[in-house]
């Protein structure tokens, strides 16, 4: 009997110490107020030790970024030097990033925009631009942008703001991230209740290029609808400007009008921009021409082109 307690005894031990093994804990110590980063802890043991963000040790100077949506945030780059640089760490939970600049016109610096997927090694980017204006190509930026870029940043640990060409003063990029992806094909406008408020529509073309001045103030259209009756294609040209000569004026954009499959038919043809809009800095125009050259001023005929219609914001 002696001999079944002990044993007995010695089973429990044994059972006791395997689920004390097995009794492993993820913790997490909020701490006070202002003090090191939350002490993170897997059965006693820190985690945080090896966490980089950005390359760089977790610390009060380099914390974890938390994804805060839709509120902006900023941060400035100097200009006299091709090693200044801007590193924006992208939070965790990000999908898109819009991104402006400022103060790179008239300083004689080129930036550039460039992402990295381990916050160390980074690579140039063309960002989707609403509008690529006057010094505001992909490859280089030398002027300030009115108007947001906006990035895919699922999966990146960082975005970085570089000074290639150096120059004068400094530059301030205001960013946002956001959880929501750009989704191409989709038109949802933050444009308030009821949607878009400003279209412009023709509903039957004369015979001419009928050039419509659409505005003579900065604009986005976010959507452009055209129907042909006629077994000719034709195109749709849009001008960002306030006063455009039809085949001398480059237009913004030209887009084709497929011709019907039958005269007297109809076939329409939708242009959709998205959440993100083209955007039209000086004034918007559209014009009917049949040629795709941006120089081409051929007249479409009467009642060739109807129902076009143009929303803007």
């Amino acid at each position: 009997m002696r001999k079944l307690v002990l044993a007995l005894m010695a089973l429990a031990c044994l059972i006791g110490a395997a689920g004390a093994q097995q009794q492993q804990k993820f913790t997490a110590d909020q701490g006070a107020p202002g003090a090191a980063p939350w002490p993170v802890s897997w059965s006693g043991q820190s985690v945080l030790a090896d966490l980089r963000i950005g390359g760089a040790a977790v610390a009060p100077s380099n914390p974890v970024p938390i994804l805060s949506p839709n509120t902006a945030s900023s941060g400035t780059v100097a200009l006299g030097a091709t090693t200044n640089t801007l590193v924006i760490p992208v939070p965790d939970g990000a999908s898109t990033m819009s991104l402006n600049l400022s103060g790179v016109t008239g300083s004689g610096a080129t930036l550039a925009v460039q992402i990295s997927a381990d916050g160390t090694n980074f690579a140039s980017v063309a960002p989707l631009f609403a509008r690529q204006g006057t010094g505001q190509t992909p490859s280089g930026i030398t002027a300030d942008n009115p108007n947001a870029r906006f990035l895919q940043v699922a999966g990146l640990r960082a975005v970085r703001v570089a000074v290639t060409t150096a120059g004068t003063g400094t530059a301030t990029a205001t960013y946002t991230f956001s959880s929501a992806p750009i989704v191409p094909g989709t038109l949802s406008t933050s444009s308030g209740p009821g949607g878009l408020a400003l279209f412009s529509r023709l509903p039957s073309s004369a015979a001419g290029t009928n050039l419509t001045q659409i505005s003579t103030t900065p604009r986005r259209v976010y959507k452009i609808i055209a129907c042909n009756t006629t077994t000719t294609a034709a195109r749709i040209k849009l001008f960002d400007s306030t006063a455009p000569t039809v085949g001398a004026t480059a237009p913004l954009f030209s887009r084709p009008i497929p011709p019907a499959a039958a005269a007297g038919g109809l076939a329409c043809v939708s242009y959709d921009a998205a959440d993100l809009g083209w955007t039209f800095t000086t004034g918007v125009a559209f014009a009917l021409v049949t040629g795709a050259a941006d120089s081409d001023a051929t007249a479409v005929a009467a009642g060739a082109i109807t129902d076009v219609s143009v929303e803007y914001q």
